[in-house]
C-alpha cells in the first residue's frame, strides 16, 4: 500500500513537473521545490538518484517539436510582415519603385511587387531560425550540463560516505543539498548554455543579404553591450566609479556609436552601409564634395582642390579667397556657411534638419507603435491563456 501511494506521489510529481516545464520562466522558481518534493518523498536515505536527476531532466525537457515549430512560424510571420511593410513603406515613398508599380503591364506591376514583397522570406527565417533555434539548442544543453553536474555532485557524496564509512565503521546519514546542485546550475550552467546557445543560433543572420547583416550586426553588438554593462553591474563586478554612470548607460552608448558614425560620415564613408550613407547624407545636407575635399586633409592627403574648386564654382563663391584662407587660418567656415558666423548658420541648420527629420520618423514611429501594440496585446491574450490552462491542470491533479 505504502508503495502504492509512493508510485502515485512520484507520478504526481512528475506531471506537475512537465506542466511548468512547458514555460522555461515559471520553471526556474518552482524547481527547488520540485526537488525537495521528490526528494523527501523517498524515506530512504540514500542518494536518489534517479529521482533526484528525473527532476532536473524534466526542468530541462527539450520542447516539443510543435512547439519549436509555433515559436519558428510566429517568429517568421512577425520578421516577415514588418520587413513586408517597410518595404511597400519605402516604395511609396521612392519614384522609381512607385512608377514601376504603377505604370507598365501587369506582368511587370507583378514582378515590381514580387521584388518589394521577396527579401522579406529572408527576415523571417532570420527572425524563426534565431528564435527557435535559441530554444532548442538552449535546452538541449540545460540538460546536458544538468545531467553532467548531478552525476559529479553524487560521486563526490558517495565518496565522501565511503571515507566516512572507513574512519566510522558505519555508512553515514546524509542529506543531499541537492538546493546547492540547482543554485550552481541557474547562477553559472544555464546562463553559460544560453549564451552558447545564443552564439550558434545567430548564425541564421546568413538568411540575410550581405548588405543587411551589417545593420543588424552593429545594432545587436550595441545591444549585447548594454546587457553586458548591466549584468556586470548586477553581479557587482564593476568598480564603484563605473557603476555610478549606470543611469546614463544608454546616453553614453549614444555619444559613442554617434562619435564612430559621424567619423565615418566624414572620413571613412566608404566603410558604412550604401543606404545608410544615403540617410547621412541627406540628412547632413553637405555636398559630398565639401566634405571630402576637406576631410581628406584631416587624414594627412591634403585637401582636394577640384572638388572644393567645383563646389565653389557651382555657388558662385570666390574660389582663390577660400584657397587663401583655408591655407593659411585653415577657416573652413568659409565653406560650410559663406557670408554668416556659426550661430546663425546652426539655428538655420538645426530648423532644416527637424523638418527633414520629421517627414522621415513620423510615419516609421506611427507605424513602429501600431506593431509593438499588436505584438503586446498578442504576447498578454497568449500569457493569460497559457496561465488559466496551467491552473486548469493544477485543480485537476
Amino acid at each position: 500500500m505504502e508503495l502504492d501511494e509512493a508510485k502515485a506521489r512520484r507520478r504526481q510529481l512528475k506531471a506537475k513537473a512537465r506542466v511548468i516545464a512547458q514555460d522555461r520562466s515559471l520553471t526556474l522558481p518552482l524547481l527547488p521545490a520540485i526537488i525537495a518534493s521528490e526528494h523527501h518523498s523517498d524515506d530512504s536515505s540514500s542518494y536518489s538518484s534517479s529521482s533526484s536527476l528525473g527532476a532536473l531532466a524534466t526542468h530541462t525537457t527539450p520542447p516539443s517539436l510543435s512547439n519549436l515549430l509555433r515559436t519558428f512560424g510566429r517568429s517568421f510571420l512577425l520578421g516577415s510582415s514588418v520587413k513586408t511593410v517597410i518595404n511597400l513603406v519605402y516604395a511609396l515613398f521612392n519614384r522609381r519603385r512607385r512608377r514601376a508599380l504603377a505604370s507598365g503591364s501587369i506582368g511587370n506591376r507583378l514582378k515590381a511587387l514580387l521584388g518589394i514583397i521577396a527579401p522579406d522570406i529572408r527576415a523571417g527565417l532570420f527572425l524563426g531560425g534565431l528564435s527557435a533555434g535559441w530554444k532548442a539548442i538552449a535546452a538541449l544543453l540545460r540538460i546536458v550540463f544538468a545531467r553532467r553536474v548531478l552525476a559529479l555532485h553524487k560521486r563526490a557524496v558517495e565518496e565522501w560516505r565511503t571515507s566516512m564509512t572507513k574512519l566510522r565503521g558505519s555508512r553515514p546519514e546524509h542529506e543531499t543539498p541537492l538546493e546547492e546542485v540547482e543554485q550552481t546550475l541557474q547562477n553559472f550552467w544555464y546562463p553559460l548554455s544560453d549564451a552558447i546557445a545564443g552564439g550558434l543560433a545567430g548564425l541564421s543572420i546568413l538568411f540575410l543579404k550581405r548588405e543587411d547583416r551589417k545593420t543588424v550586426a552593429l545594432y545587436s553588438f550595441v545591444r549585447a553591450g548594454e546587457f553586458a554593462f548591466i549584468t556586470l553591474l548586477a553581479r557587482g563586478l564593476l568598480p564603484h566609479a563605473v557603476a555610478s554612470l549606470s543611469p546614463y548607460i544608454d546616453v553614453i552608448l549614444m555619444v559613442l556609436s554617434a562619435a564612430q558614425i559621424l567619423y565615418a560620415y566624414v572620413l571613412e564613408r566608404d566603410t558604412l552601409d550604401p543606404l545608410y550613407a544615403k540617410f547621412l547624407i541627406y540628412h547632413g545636407a553637405k555636398d559630398t564634395r565639401l566634405i571630402d575635399g576637406v576631410g581628406s586633409e584631416y587624414k594627412g592627403q591634403g585637401f582636394l582642390w577640384p572638388q572644393i574648386k567645383a563646389h565653389c564654382e557651382e555657388n558662385n563663391l570666390d574660389f582663390p579667397e577660400i584657397q587663401r584662407r583655408l591655407i593659411s587660418d585653415f577657416d573652413a567656415c568659409c565653406l560650410i556657411h559663406p557670408g554668416t558666423t556659426c550661430v546663425p548658420h546652426w539655428g538655420h541648420f538645426f530648423n532644416e534638419a527637424f523638418i527633414r527629420a520629421l517627414y522621415l520618423y513620423t510615419p516609421v514611429h506611427t507605424l513602429s507603435t501600431i506593431i509593438a501594440l499588436v505584438v503586446k496585446s498578442y504576447n498578454y491574450i497568449s500569457l493569460r491563456r497559457r496561465l488559466r490552462h496551467q491552473q486548469q491542470q493544477q485543480q485537476q491533479q
